[in-house]
């Protein structure tokens, strides 16, 4: 029989949980570029953004392929003709200044989804490796600690762009006004587009940006110990209301706003893309407050002990015929006086 305890199983299967659940994310976003990649009449659409399916699913890094590409399309964009580049369209008059900053936002954006998104996958492979290479000492409270830091910081970031993005729109292109002066909160023409950041409610992406900093900022705090131990799991809830304000705002409600089907596939890729960024520091925040901070010996294997049996369970031992039978040996002693004395003595 096995001696790993419980909990080795249990984290390996907490891992493999993780990383199917991360790797059905990897399968959904290309499955939607690949839907995306046809238009109306079936004709291919040569976007260099869309890759070949197997490349993403073959091995975990090359999983930022697409997120290079999108970072080198920003950068052509930005240094393309205001009128004709694809980030802020025409109808707002862009200036070169308005495509340049929206384009570095598109680009911060995309590389702190791509840290999340890559590094949820890669980081549950590795803890799946370190657990059957029975390299446990890799990963103690620490191990975590640092992590949570790291992605709590690509969340900070990441909120920050789409933050800046909503107020640089709502303040330069407006929110949008019909014709009876009622404020529809929404663009009156033309959606700003960097990447993963779709804006048409510039005060949708503030408020969802917002969110995520706060909460970015907080996992760094916590990862510093600003907890209240094993037990302090508001982390975990607030991060998952934010992942369905994520959803409901961010991903539905700014494409919604888009004719219908013209932005169907995107939905399910920015829904793939935004899990790794709002669901690790969860994760770690849960394991670091798990963990020891040295893993004992012991924690993932079970130690034999010796067993000391009681007294009750110790059978009375009989005595043979020859061991029952008293030897004596006769000596003789003087004392002080020089009398002679004989005793008995038994062996």
């Amino acid at each position: 029989m096995s001696n790993l305890n419980y909990r080795f199983h249990a984290d390996r299967r907490q891992l493999g949980g993780m990383l199917m659940i991360t790797g059905f994310c990897a399968v959904i976003h290309p499955i939607a570029n690949i839907v995306n990649s046809f238009d109306a009449d079936g004709t291919l659409n040569t976007d260099p953004s869309t890759i070949p399916f197997w490349v993403l699913t073959a091995i975990n890094q090359l999983c930022w392929i697409p997120y290079i590409t999108d970072m080198t399309n920003l950068g052509k964009m930005a240094s393309s003709d205001p009128s004709k580049q694809g980030l802020v369209p025409a109808v707002h008059n862009p200036t070169e200044t308005d495509v340049k900053f929206v384009a570095s936002i598109g680009v911060i954006a995309v590389a702190c989804y791509g840290f999340a998104y890559v590094g949820s996958l890669s980081f549950m492979a590795f803890g799946l490796h370190s657990l059957n290479a029975r390299k446990y000492e890799q990963r103690p409270s620490g191990y975590y600690k640092g992590r949570l830091t790291f992605y709590s910081l690509v969340l900070t970031v990441g909120g920050g762009a789409q933050l800046a993005l909503g107020i640089y729109a709502a303040n330069n292109f407006g929110t949008g006004v019909l014709n009876d002066g009622i404020g529809t909160g929404a663009l009156g023409e033309g959606t700003i587009r960097a990447a993963m950041l779709i804006v048409n409610y510039p005060l949708v992406s503030i408020f969802v940006g917002a969110i995520q900093v706060f909460h970015g900022l907080w996992g760094i705090a916590r990862s510093f110990g600003k907890h209240r131990g094993p037990r302090d799991n508001k982390f975990q809830l607030y991060l998952a209301i934010q992942w369905v304000l994520v959803l409901c705002f961010q991903d539905i409600m700014q494409l919604a706003y888009f004719p219908v089907n013209v932005m169907t596939p995107m939905a399910a890729g920015i829904a793939a893309v935004s899990f790794g960024i709002n669901m690790m520091p969860a994760y770690l925040d849960a394991k670091m407050r798990h963990t020891p901070e040295e893993i004992p010996e012991g924690y993932y294997i079970e130690v034999p002990q010796m067993e000391v049996p009681s007294i009750l369970d110790i059978a009375p031992v009989k005595a043979t015929q020859h061991e029952s039978v008293s030897q004596t040996k006769r000596e003789t002693w003087s004392d002080e006086s020089g009398s002679l004395h004989e005793d008995d003595m038994i062996l």
